[in-house]
């Protein structure tokens, strides 16, 4: 088998990294081509997979993420003197939300290097793999793209690009010989799909047998919601608890944490328990929310009814006073 071709764009991020490990120990001769926009992060990449494979033919491109005409040419430099088999787009940054609804350049941003630019390497790779016949277009996405969440909608709605776009390619190039993949993580880092080299359906026209990729998901908890490495937990309340305040145990991943729910409290309203949610690579972790939801008793007696007719009766409080504007 001669030695594969691969570019890597994002080379750099840490599912790239040890996606160019993994090939490397399958085919230690292989060509690898790192793209970032980061050159002496990208080259300290480079060296550390050259020491790992020796035989390995290692080249640093630095290059734009942003300019249409420079991706244009990035990409056909790495296709003039021989065709790539496989192009891993991995390149992404995950914007605080916050930012994203208070700065529009901030959410332009965002929308870029997780959508656009993702998409315009594509495009690009797309050409060329055409022209050639064969080859393989890999997209990193996320399973933030499946759905808005309040905590991440920038960064999903790029995703959600990514997604359409990728399943827009593959109907594009069903039955040549090229091919789409589109990886969704979660929020789990994960080089699983490099390993399932050759358990696909078999090629065309007795080819060899494509690969298998994974889409790793999060089962889900009973307890826990999870947005990037916060957890979320919908904590029930009383109605007369949301009015007067109460103390409740909130149960963490270890523990319990007792919190403090103040008078007047609203249904949605999130209270923050820092440090008790997910660990990320550098070993720091995420936050906990504790999100409120004030439930009606589901059975009530008459004693019931009449202490809240009295108190229909006595409050000054009209929910939808709002609507009559």
């Amino acid at each position: 088998m001669p030695p594969k071709k691969i570019a890597i764009i994002g080379a750099t991020s840490t599912m790239a990294e040890h996606c160019a490990r993994l090939w490397l120990a399958q085919q230690p001769t292989a060509e690898l081509i790192l793209v970032g926009r980061d050159l002496p992060r990208t080259q300290r990449v480079a060296a550390d997979l050259q020491v790992r494979s020796p035989q390995a033919h290692i080249h640093v491109v630095q290059a734009s993420f942003s300019d249409p005409a420079a991706i244009d040419e990035v990409v056909a430099g790495m296709c003039a003197s021989s065709p790539l088999d496989i192009a891993l787009i991995a390149h992404g940054a995950l914007p605080e939300q916050a930012q994203c609804q208070d700065d529009l350049q901030a959410c332009q941003d965002a929308l870029a290097i997780n959508g656009v630019s993702p998409v315009l390497y594509a495009e690009a790779f797309a050409w060329h793999m055409a022209q050639a016949g064969q080859g393989t277009i890999a997209l990193i996405g996320s399973v933030a793209g499946d759905r808005g969440r309040k905590s991440n909608y920038a960064y999903g709605a790029a995703k959600g690009m990514v997604t359409r776009y990728a399943q827009g390619l593959q109907h594009r190039f069903a039955g040549t010989g090229v091919r789409v993949v589109l990886i969704k993580p979660g929020p789990t880092d994960t080089p699983m799909t490099a390993r399932l080299k050759g358990q696909g359906a078999p090629g065309s026209g007795g080819g060899a047998n494509g690969d298998l990729f994974l889409t790793i998901r999060m089962a889900p908890h009973p307890l826990f919601d999870v947005e990037g490495h916060d957890l979320i937990i919908t904590v029930p309340l009383a109605p007369w608890e949301a009015a007067l305040g109460t103390k409740v145990a909130i149960p963490t991943l270890t523990s319990k944490v007792m919190m403090t729910i103040r008078p007047d409290s609203q249904s949605g309203q999130r209270l923050r328990i820092k440090g008790h949610g997910l660990m990320d690579k550098k070993g720091q972790r995420g936050d906990l929310y504790a999100q409120l939801k004030v439930v009606m008793p589901t059975h009530g007696d008459e004693a019931t009814k009449a202490l809240w007719q009295e108190l229909a009766d006595k409050a000054a409080f009209d929910p939808r006073a709002q609507w009559s504007n």
